[in-house]
């Protein structure tokens, strides 16, 4: 079962508030010399003159002509980072509060010098902004009661060129590039599919919010017993997009979707836990001490994924999937809901034999309707020879010796439709249909596995050496 969610920041400290303030401005450059030049020479005096047109100089038939067309595109970037924090507070409540901003123009340009006709530019960016911020609050409204909430949030805007191993990638593009078959509508010379400058038309783009946060109650109202409540939430919501605007083939070389498209994916994702638990501390004699926990967990997860391509604008301006002649959409959506119950004993025996009975319960949406819930036992015991009364002392250089063992049950969950049956849709000439695509189980079960453990410890010259063994089976 997974772990409820509870988020581990800085805490506050009783006193006056303390701030912190801190502001950074750097550069960025790529490291030159890390790609090869591009070279190639002219076949004949037509090539040789058309070359130097494109780009500058002097070629002659045959020479060796050497350029860099992926360092051509490096520029000197810069980012900005700015964070403050504030601490302090009371006995009763404390708190710790940061934000922090980070800013960056990267070091792709590819703005300059790219011989452009008017009305003409550059369109993908190399852009990066992040906002965090993330509080802690702990609160002692009484001796018995403590409360502590935490809670985050962080939002990127990311912008970049294609940068894609593929074939449309501007990279790609700059470094396939030949000197030889440079021309007026293709400055670096790619050998297919589009030019760089028609490559840095399109334009990719992601943001991105996540928040999270957690409550944890603990009371302790009489000496051996303490209860403890945790409740936390996790949201992501990401929106992805990669757009090539009407007329984008700028160049009249590449031929692939010429009049636009846009293609997006909208994420969301959110997961809520609770969990209880009751821990119980007795001393049942003077040499026998109980340790019991029992408790509950929740645990809820939604997914939506919307999706869709839209191509062949009707003309310039369009920047919507919707706007396209020729549109596919996706939609997917689950939910998991995973509860459980637990138990666990452990009994201590004069401070050195330790003996630890536990289960858990678990219940799961994604099993099979004809199975309701998994058992999952376990058992360890820890016998710390040294420890008993009647250890003789160091038994030449042995100072301590422990065995131990243990056997647990634990399991994998099945995926979250992995027990319906499901079919996907299919087009035909005659018209639409289904076909089976999973067959489902209704008997489905999660995939146990059982693990066993024993070994010894033992220590030499007072701790100075320790040697472990241990026999592991699953």
């Amino acid at each position: 079962s997974n772990g409820v969610i509870q988020i581990f920041t800085k805490r506050g400290a009783t006193g006056a508030p303390k701030f912190d303030v801190k502001l950074a401005k750097g550069i960025i450059t790529y490291p030159k010399g890390r790609y090869p030049d591009n070279v190639g020479w002219a076949r004949d005096a037509a090539q040789a003159s058309t070359m130097e047109s494109v780009l500058g100089g002097s070629v002659t038939p045959y020479q060796l002509i050497s350029r860099n067309f992926t360092e051509d595109l490096f520029e000197t970037g810069s980012n900005t980072e700015a964070s403050v924090s504030a601490s302090g507070g009371t006995n009763a409540v404390t708190y710790y509060i940061t934000g922090r901003f980070y800013d960056e123009d990267g070091p792709f340009g590819g703005k300059d010098n790219r011989g452009y006709k008017p009305g003409q530019a550059t369109l993908a960016e190399d852009l990066m902004k992040r906002v965090q911020l993330n509080a802690n609050v702990g609160i002692v409204p009484s001796g018995k009661t403590k409360i502590n909430i935490v809670t985050g949030y962080n939002k990127t805007a990311f912008s970049s060129l294609q940068t894609n191993n593929n074939i449309y990638a501007v990279g790609s593009l700059a470094q396939f590039s030949k000197p030889e078959r440079v021309a007026s509508n293709n400055l670096t010379g790619t050998v297919a599919f589009a030019t760089v400058n028609e490559s840095m038309q399109q334009t990719v783009t992601q943001d991105v919010n996540h928040y999270n946060g957690s409550v944890n109650v603990n009371y302790n109202p009489i000496p051996w017993l303490i209860l403890d409540a945790v409740v936390g939430v996790d949201y992501s919501s990401s929106i992805a997009e990669n757009y090539r605007p009407f007329g984008w083939n700028i160049d009249g070389f590449g031929n692939s979707e010429p009049d636009g498209s846009k293609a997006y994916t909208n994420r969301d994702f959110i997961a809520t836990s609770m969990q209880f638990n009751a821990s119980a501390t007795n001393r049942i004699s003077d040499n026998i001490e109980s340790d019991f926990i029992v408790g509950t967990q929740l645990i809820q997860q939604k997914t939506s994924i919307f999706s869709g391509n839209g191509v062949a604008f009707p003309g310039p301006g369009f920047a919507v999937a919707g706007a396209g002649a020729n549109k596919d959409i996706y939609q997917f959506y689950s939910e998991v809901i995973n509860a459980g119950v637990y138990a666990q004993e452990q009994i201590g025996i004069n401070d050195h034999l330790f003996i630890t009975l536990g289960a858990r319960l678990d219940a799961h949406s994604a099993f099979g309707s004809n199975f309701n819930a998994q058992f999952y036992p376990k058992i360890a015991a820890s016998y710390v020879v040294s420890d008993a009364p009647y250890w003789p002392g160091n038994i030449g250089p042995i100072s301590t010796l422990q065995f131990k063992g243990s056997f647990g049950q634990s399991g994998l969950q099945p995926g979250a439709f992995d027990a319906l049956t499901t079919y996907r849709a299919i087009a035909s000439t005659t018209g639409a249909g289904i076909s089976p695509q999973n067959l489902g189980n209704p008997d489905l079960k999660p995939e146990v596995s059982a693990e066993m453990e024993v070994g010894a410890s033992v220590g030499l010259w007072n701790g100075k050496l320790t040697f472990d063994a241990t026999y592991w089976d699953r």
